[in-house]
């Protein structure tokens, strides 16, 4: 720690004995098991209380499917995103790689604003979370369904832009 703040025309204060006497603190006793790693202050018990009751564990366990689907939709929407570009470019004249990733810079760049909307949107007392939620899949249901009716590529850029923008 200390080269690298030497390196950075910086002083570094953080000694071996420091590093030490932090460890020594951080001993684990039988009687508390822990999860995450011997400084962890977690224990199943953290665990246990969100399935204490049967709604409290189905709403869990919905919560926790979801995020799983969520996850792994958008993973693979990311990761597919170039080949449906060039594919779909292809059918219209120009799948080139130049236009394809070119797309997908753009694509990414306007899902920017939808973000800072959202997390406006979702602030307001008239809508909140679940009205936000709401126009926000209404939205995204409406643009992936206009981009099976795009007739050009540039026409399906602006839609793929549209739930992009959407869906965050």
């Amino acid at each position: 720690m200390q080269k690298v703040a030497a390196y950075n025309g910086k002083t570094c204060s953080l000694t071996v004995e420091d590093l030490q006497k932090v460890a020594q603190e951080a001993v684990v006793t039988e009687d508390s098991p822990l999860i995450l790693s011997k400084s962890s202050n977690y224990s199943w018990d953290h665990i246990k209380a969100l399935f204490a009751t049967r709604k409290l564990g189905w709403s869990t366990s919905l919560l926790i499917l979801l995020w799983g689907i969520i996850g792994l939709a958008s993973t693979l929407y990311n990761s597919f995103l170039p080949y449906i570009l060039s594919t779909r470019g292809s059918v219209y004249g120009d799948g080139s790689y130049y236009t394809t990733y070119r797309n997908q810079v753009i694509i990414s760049i306007l899902g920017i604003p939808g973000a800072f909307l959202a997390s406006w949107a979702v602030e307001l007392p008239c809508l909140g979370r679940r009205g936000t939620l709401a126009i926000s899949s209404g939205l995204t249901g409406a643009f992936l369904f206009a981009t099976t009716t795009a007739h050009s590529s540039n026409a399906l850029l602006g839609w793929i832009c549209a739930y992009a923008s959407s869906v965050t």
